[in-house]
Order: structure tokens, then sequence, then C-alpha cells
């Protein structure tokens, strides 16, 4: 069995606007007359892999590995190039995905800064995606589970409180200073 085959793009996420792949090290984003001998592009790859046109919002250079982000209309890709006219990003500038955004977006979140824990976040990345999927999160979820349960099974009638204070200033995670709750004991 040949092993040369190449391998489908890791996609990191999709909606119905777009796609963000894992864009390997040596992969160009399309053709260009700087690699003129070049046979693969992720443009065609994820436009196989998917069975539609994709738009590339961003280029990394061939032996840049990262991040890249493909709308899948025309128009979802004339509106997020709007969102970066006037933010040019120079080559070599280091950019930070920050991930403590994810869940903000108010069209698709009501009242996206307010705490909610029933809200139906089923996109969440708050440990990642793709190969940057943290390797402890079977661990955290285990712990938390059982910090819930033997919290819940100490108050009962355990409700959030009033006060919710939210750090927005770090620069990697929205974070909670103040959370308050009721414990409700007689």
């Amino acid at each position: 069995m040949p092993t040369d085959l190449p391998q489908p793009l890791s996609i990191l996420y999709q909606d119905e606007d777009l796609v963000a792949i894992n864009k390997p090290s040596g992969l160009l984003v399309h053709r260009s007359p700087i690699d003129k001998h070049e046979t693969r592009f992720a443009v065609q790859e994820l436009r196989n892999q998917l069975g539609q046109h994709v738009y590339p919002l961003h280029r990394l250079d061939k032996p840049t590995s990262g991040v890249l982000v493909f709308a899948l209309s025309r128009e979802a890709a004339s509106f997020y190039g709007q969102q970066f006219q006037g933010h040019q990003i120079k080559k070599g500038q280091m950019v930070q995905l920050i991930t403590s955004t994810a869940g903000m977006d108010p069209s698709i979140y009501n009242d996206p800064g307010t705490f909610n824990i029933q809200r139906d976040h089923d996109k969440s990345i708050s440990f990642g995606q793709g190969p940057h999927y943290c390797i402890g999160v079977t661990l955290v979820r285990s712990q938390t589970e059982v910090m819930l349960k033997e919290l819940f099974k100490r108050f009962p009638n355990l409700s959030l409180g009033d006060e919710v204070v939210y750090d927005y200033g770090h620069h990697n995670a929205r974070r909670m200073d103040v959370m308050t709750v009721n414990t409700n004991l007689s």
C-alpha cells in the first residue's frame, strides 16, 4: 500500500461560513510562481476534501505551519475580508489566536458576557482542537465531575449569587475574579 498519498487536512473548526485547518509545513496555500513545480496546494486539497469551493482569508508561507482560515462562500469571503481591512498583518508578525473569545459572539449566543451554566455551547474549544488538543482533558473533566458531585452533595440547594466579575484583561483566558454562590443552608 503506498504511503506517499496525501493525508486529509486536519479541520480545526467549521461552520456554515468558515473552515479553519491546521496547515502543515511544506504546503503552499495556492499555486504560486515561487514554487512552479509544486503540485499540492491547501486550497485545492481542502476543496477536494469538502467537495466545495473555498476562499483563503489569509496566507501562510510554505515552510510555516499553523491555522489557516477559509471562507466557504464568496459572500463570507467578502464579509471577513472587510473585517481585516485596516488591520494589516505584516509578514513575520506574530499573531495569537485567543480561544478565550470563543463563545463570545452575540450573533450566536444570547448575552454572551453573562455566565450561564446551562448555555448550549456545543462548539467549545476550551481544551483546544486537532493536534493542539489538551492531553490532560480526561483528567480535568474527571476531577471537575468529582468536585461538582461532592459540592452538590454537601450543598444540595446551591444556587448562583448576584455577583459575577470577569477579568477581561488576561491575554489568554476570560477569567472570573468573583462568582458568588448561595449555599442556602438553614
